[in-house]
């Protein structure tokens, strides 16, 4: 994508910190477990699962997990490595812990793979069978997998000592990045069979092949996509090309990210991983982004949300309107087939143009401006905002929003951006302010006032005018999601193909936020060291030295020298 601004939030992005040692590694770990609230929930897993009592517990496994994660974040998630690492801990820090005196590589298996199904969804191939039978009931009381990730993760928004996690900043970035599955691929499609309406500029048909077709490609018995290989919650979706790959499918999960974008005018803020979730490959794009809202750790608590094409190309009633119903400012990209100018369908005299609103008297030189260049330098694109600028003057603005939707707009020369004969009160405006060829006397609509609908252009309308500058500030932000992908990926964590060998959108789901726990732990460790961003107390260095008031009587030896004159 574009990137439409120049703002650096980071000084580096590379890992910079002190590494933690062993007894750092546990109280981060216990701080994050009791920050996240979620030492209940497991508590009352514990005790009411029916069976013999765990050796290790699901809180102690978690615990253990993390500890292992944010001492080292480029570690891989395997539970041989953990438990080798555990081993290495003092009696006193595995106690610390919550493990017992004698326990075993078997017993965190285990115990993984417990809290890995009692968190799987309802509707998983792991509890309905083939012909429709429930195997397994999901408990009722327990939170949902997306809802346990994200507040697991919540507890990675601050370091121990902090008075109290970071705020959220006014602007988020969402985004979906690739899990490529640890199984060996036993059958390749040509395309993936994916239900999105999203695919990207430069997809190639593929060689398509199986190497048993008797048994490859399996179908999927909940979804009726083709499963080809032996992880069979894993699907073959789309990914961006890099790395000189020689093709952009893959078969896995599609990981989405939530990460603090900041804002225009900021000058520093750590971009932390805010939600994730995890749904196999191929899968609806727009219903995955509005489950991660869903799901978030304490609700909504930013104004707006950027995202690319994966999501504002879908269905206006599917994303945008949604979004919308949120409460939320959606700032997005369009494609080439989203740049057409079409007319209103609720007001006459006027038409749709790059999802803004405007008059038929807009002139022929704004009517096609050419879009951005991937490598464009900032000189050709500021050149380019400036035409965007010109031609938002011509634009109707939002003069109300309605609870449902419908915004009511206010034309040009209405509301003091445009000069039109047949609108008096704009006559008055300065020179500064452009001119209108309309013919006085005729009908035109640079002063009209109409409520639209919210299903009209829904596609590709959005709350400030595309191109602009104003626009792109906030856009440009997008490209933080961009960044934390490269973080979890190659910068601080590991989450690459064979770093995990575990199966299934849950497990998969539990590897992501470790990593993401990792990483953020990792960046604000790098961003403020010992100091605690949130304690706003003044310090002495802060207080002002108090002023001493000198004696009203002073010694003859301390009383000053008068000048003499001569």
């Amino acid at each position: 994508m574009t990137n439409h601004t120049e703002f650096n939030p980071m000084p580096s992005y590379l890992p910079t910190g002190r590494r933690m040692d062993n007894r750092e590694a546990v109280t981060c770990a216990l701080h994050i477990i009791n920050q996240s609230g979620l030492s209940p929930v497991l508590d009352r897993l514990e005790r009411t699962t029916p069976g013999r009592a765990r050796n290790v517990g699901y809180a102690a496994t978690l615990a253990a997990s993390i500890a292992f994660k944010v001492q080292e974040p480029k570690r891989d998630v395997k539970i041989a490595d953990i438990a080798r690492w555990v081993h290495s801990l003092t009696p006193p820090q595995q106690r610390r812990l919550g493990l017992p005196g004698r326990w075993t590589y078997f017993n965190l298996q285990t115990t993984f793979k417990a809290l890995h199904e009692e968190l799987e969804t309802e509707i998983s191939d792991r509890r309905i069978d083939v012909d429709g039978t429930v195997t397994s009931v999901r408990r009722p009381d327990l939170l949902s997998l997306d809802a346990f990730a994200n507040a697991l993760l919540a507890g990675s928004w601050s370091l121990p000592g902090w008075k109290r996690s970071l705020p959220w900043t006014p602007v988020q970035a969402i985004d979906s990045t690739d899990i490529e599955t640890h199984a060996r691929a036993r059958a390749w499609t040509a395309k993936p069979d994916s239900r999105d309406e999203y695919t990207p500029d430069d997809d190639t048909p593929n060689r398509e092949w199986n190497e048993n077709p008797i048994e490859w490609p399996k179908i999927g018995h909940l979804d009726g996509r083709k499963i080809v290989s032996a992880d069979l919650q894993a699907r073959v979706g789309w990914r961006t090309r890099t790395d000189g790959r020689a093709t952009n499918a893959f078969n896995g999960y599609d990981a989405h990210l939530l990460v603090d974008a900041g804002a225009p005018g900021l000058r520093f803020w750590v971009p932390l991983i805010r939600g994730i979730l995890v749904r196999p490959a191929g899968s609806y794009k727009a219903q995955a982004g509005l489950d991660l809202l869903d799901s978030l750790h304490g609700g909504i608590q930013f104004n707006h949300l950027t995202a690319d094409r994966g999501y504002s190309q879908a269905r206006p009633e599917s994303w945008a309107a949604p979004v919308a119903a949120r409460g939320l400012s959606y700032v997005h990209d369009l494609h080439t087939n989203q740049r057409r100018p079409h007319p209103s369908d609720s007001m006459p005299g006027v038409f749709w143009l790059d999802g803004t609103l405007f008059p038929a008297s807009l002139p022929t030189k704004y009517r096609k401006l050419p879009g951005f260049k991937m490598r464009g330098t900032a000189k050709e694109r500021d050149e380019l905002h400036a035409k965007y600028d010109e031609r938002a003057q011509w634009a109707f603005v939002p003069n109300r929003r309605f609870p449902n939707g419908d915004v009511q707009f206010k034309g040009p020369a209405r509301a003091g951006h445009l000069r039109c004969e047949n609108y008096p009160p704009s006559k008055r405006l300065g020179n500064h302010v452009p001119r209108s060829n309309c013919i006085p006397g005729e009908r035109c609509m640079c002063a009209a006032t109409k409520v639209v609908p919210a299903t009209e252009a829904a596609w590709e309308r959005q709350r400030y005018v595309y191109g602009t500058t104003k626009w792109a500030a906030y856009y440009g932000l997008r490209n933080l999601v961009e960044s934390q992908n490269s973080q979890l990926k190659y910068w601080r964590g590991s989450m690459r193909r064979h770093s995990t060998h575990v199966f299934g959108t849950t497990a998969n789901t539990l590897v992501l936020v470790l990593n993401c726990i990792a990483v953020n732990v990792s960046m604000l460790r790098d961003a403020y060291g010992d100091v605690d961003p949130t304690d706003t107390a003044p310090t002495r260095r802060d207080v002002a030295p108090r002023r001493r008031r000198a004696p009203k009587y002073l010694p003859a030896n301390l009383r000053p020298r008068r000048r003499t004159t001569v």
